[in-house]
């Protein structure tokens, strides 16, 4: 599998990541010199561990039988 990113044309520093059938944007905030069009790369990491976390829970709890309705995750992070 590949990841590919591509400059989002118009924009200072945005990329689009394409994963498979999905497409994402990425950048960074104005005060980082970016337009602010989507998650910087340091909220998708964070993003990716948390949702690594929740479906780890998801995935055991399904293959041991148990009844499990919902997860929630938080990630904090020090600005």
């Amino acid at each position: 599998m590949s990841i590919q990113l591509q400059r989002k044309p118009g924009t200072a520093l945005a990329q689009t990541l394409h994963i498979r059938a999905h497409a994402l944007s990425a950048d960074v905030s104005a005060a980082e010199g970016g337009g602010d069009e989507g998650p910087s790369p340091h909220d998708l990491y964070d993003a990716a561990l948390g949702a690594c976390k929740a479906l780890t829970v998801m995935w055991f709890a399904k293959q041991k039988g148990f009844a499990v309705d919902e997860v929630t995750t938080t990630v904090e992070r020090a600005a």
